[in-house]
């Protein structure tokens, strides 16, 4: 299963406690996904540019499976605006549109 990943800051630095600690978080994290495209689980990542968001594409098993993934995020839900949405490949795409083409 894909799921599309969208993450954008919510606050501004200024709102950040320990930017030094952020910063180091935001390393790891990106050190992981690194690890997780590696075994094809992201299959893409893309960051904006100026540190204000990413896109991520997960191949994983389920949507439990991503919890999981989505779990050792070190941002806070006060911090990043995260929206998840359930993705599929432009052959799949396709023949979705051709069974609902031909149910009509």
């Amino acid at each position: 299963m894909y799921f599309l990943v969208f993450e954008r800051r919510k606050g501004q630095d200024e709102s950040v406690d320990d930017l030094g600690a952020m910063i180091t978080a935001m390393s790891e994290w990106l050190a992981y996904l690194k690890e997780l495209s590696r075994k094809g689980t992201v299959v893409h990542h893309w960051a904006f540019r100026a540190q204000h968001g990413s896109v991520t594409v997960f191949d994983v098993t389920s949507g439990e499976h991503l919890k999981e993934i989505m779990a050792k995020s070190p941002f806070p839900e006060h911090f990043v605006h995260r929206e998840i949405h359930q993705v599929c490949s432009l052959d799949e795409a396709m023949n979705n549109l051709a069974k609902y083409m031909a149910g009509i």
